[in-house]
């Protein structure tokens, strides 16, 4: 059973309105995919940091040729986390978060507010017990222009509502 909710950057402080389109559904592949140790043979562009944990906040920096971070984190059926990218002025932080058979199961571009409104944030109650793989880049991902450092933060529970305006969402 699965739940899609649709709603704007900034949930119920947010201000924007306007037209959206939810696709879903399971992609036909003859050979699935098999799960991977996400720091191993990472292609250009893209660097394994390593773990992360609830509560300890970790910096880095997007750049042209080192544009997706991939941070590990152990999670819990039904734990509830907040993941935030916080950039400076330059970067658009774009977020996204994979399960333990690599599948896409959030992502998100904007919704964390923030001084330039172009911060990324998560809030997800996890699926099941296991490996989880945060995705930190840019919005556009090899084909963004944005750079920066960043500071990235995973912490229990939800997030706080932003009073701020944020951006468009999306690539």
């Amino acid at each position: 059973e699965y739940l899609i909710v649709a709603t704007r950057a900034g949930l119920d402080a947010g201000a924007s309105v306007g037209a959206y389109q939810i696709v879903a559904g399971v992609p036909e592949t003859e050979d699935p995919v098999q799960p991977t140790d996400p720091g191993s043979e990472t292609p250009a562009g893209v660097t394994y940091i390593g773990d992360i944990t609830a509560g300890t906040p970790v910096d880095g920096t997007i750049a042209n040729d080192d544009y997706i971070h991939l941070y590990t984190f152990e999670g819990s059926a039904d734990q509830m986390v907040t993941i935030t990218m916080v950039g400076d002025a330059g970067l658009d932080a774009y977020l996204g978060i994979l399960d333990a058979n690599d599948n896409v199961i959030a992502e998100d571009d904007d919704s964390g507010g923030g001084a330039t409104g172009y911060d990324a944030q998560i809030a997800i109650r996890l699926p099941e017990a296991g490996t989880y793989v945060i995705v930190a880049t840019r919005a556009g991902l090899d084909q963004g222009t944005s750079s920066g450092a960043y500071t990235l933060t995973v912490t229990d529970g939800s997030p706080t509502a932003t009073t701020s305006t944020t951006g468009l969402s999306g690539f």
